[in-house]
């Protein structure tokens, strides 16, 4: 019996210190056989082996997929009594294997055998369900399992029932889960980043707009198909055109509009337009007003913005023509003009051609006023 312990006790460091392929983990189960080991203490040793199936994911390349996950299936069955740590390793094995399903089944079968889950058992579950389509549902029971073992306190846990819920589409889900978490990491963060949808990217992107993060703004624009899965609307395409003009990058704001795969709209040409009034860009103005004209010919703002640009130039000839141009269309309308002014705490609001404020008839009988005195001055 020492000898056969000696002989278990060198196989475990093999196991430990050497092995490095599926291949060697057979050559020491095979010799495990042949000297009767597992006729002595069998768990220590299968334990071992599972083990490194579970963590040690370059198995998985070295027999075809079928076998692949039906070995630690085998060396798990013949485990006498197994541990939490003997499911949460046949798991995590099958997770590795991308056999999500299997791991699933040894969840269920864990808990109907009474055996009691801990904070390992629950990452690699959560990963499995997210590997499902149609896994929402799934990601709930999970959610309300984790509750009830008051497990949402470990980080890990946390950020892995978040990502399933992006996975699963539910992003929503997992920005609650994100907010009412004790503990955040990085990969905290990353995840509520990486599962975005139109809406977020769009927020992140106007952000990055009124800040002057030019360079994460292109990046994160750049990646939304390809990293985060989410198409690009015009929203997106406005925004970008808006924090382009404002940075005076009018060539590259031009370029993306000309390359977008749909038409422009009041949004996008308007973001542009915007940009060249700030940097004097009149050439490229005009024809960005012109695409707004077309798209929405009611605004008449961009008539106006066109007409200062023409005086700023001294174009005084396109200045009549804009204007006149403007009178000549139905419908167009102008927006009137507003200020705000407070005074003991209160906020005025002043509206060109309103007389709703209530001290309306006092205020223009100062401005009358105002008006005598200063032509009795000149």
């Amino acid at each position: 019996m020492q000898v056969r312990c000696m002989q278990t006790s060198h196989l475990i460091t093999i196991i430990k210190n050497s092995c490095k392929t599926t291949s060697q983990i057979h050559q020491v189960h095979a010799q495990a056989i042949t000297r009767g080991l597992f006729s002595l203490r069998p768990t220590l040793l299968l334990t071992q082996i599972l083990r490194f199936l579970a963590f040690s994911p370059s198995h998985t390349a070295d027999f075809p997929s079928s076998y692949a996950v039906d070995y630690p299936t085998k060396i798990f069955s013949l485990i006498p009594n197994p541990s939490t740590f003997n499911y949460n390793a046949v798991i995590r094995a099958h997770v590795l294997l991308c056999s999500p399903r299997s791991s699933l089944i040894f969840f269920a079968e864990m808990r109907r055998n009474s055996v009691s889950p801990d904070f390992h058992t629950f990452p690699f579950v959560l990963k499995a369900c997210g590997m499902l389509q149609d896994s929402l549902s799934l990601a709930k029971t999970l959610h309300s399992g984790l509750l009830k073992f008051g497990f949402l306190v470990d980080v890990f846990v946390c950020n892995a029932l978040a990502c399933t819920y992006c996975r699963a589409g539910d992003v929503d889900g997992a920005k609650k889960v994100f907010e009412r978490s004790l503990f955040r990491d990085v990969v905290s963060y990353n995840v509520m980043i990486d599962g975005p949808d139109g809406v977020t990217i769009l927020a992140v992107l106007v952000g990055c707009s009124h800040s002057g993060l030019i360079d994460e703004a292109r990046k994160i624009f750049a990646d939304m198909e390809s990293v985060y899965g989410v198409a690009r609307e015009l929203k997106h395409y406005g925004c970008m055109a808006d924090l382009l003009g404002r940075a005076g990058l009018i060539k590259e704001a031009t370029e993306m509009i000309e390359e977008m795969p749909m038409g422009g709209d009041v949004f996008v040409w308007g973001g542009l337009l915007g940009g060249c009034k700030i940097h004097g860009n009149l050439e490229v103005a005009e024809e960005a007003a012109k695409q707004v004209m077309e798209v929405k010919p009611e605004d008449g703002g961009v008539y106006s913005l066109l007409a200062h640009m023409y005086a700023n130039s001294q174009r005084w000839d396109d200045l009549v023509k804009v204007r006149r141009l403007r009178d000549s269309r139905w419908g167009i309308k102008k927006i009137a003009g507003c200020s705000l002014i407070e005074l003991d705490g209160i906020t005025h609001e002043f509206v060109s051609g309103d007389c709703l404020h209530p001290h309306t008839q006092e205020i223009y009988f100062v401005l009358k006023g105002l008006e005598l005195h200063q032509y009795e001055v000149l």
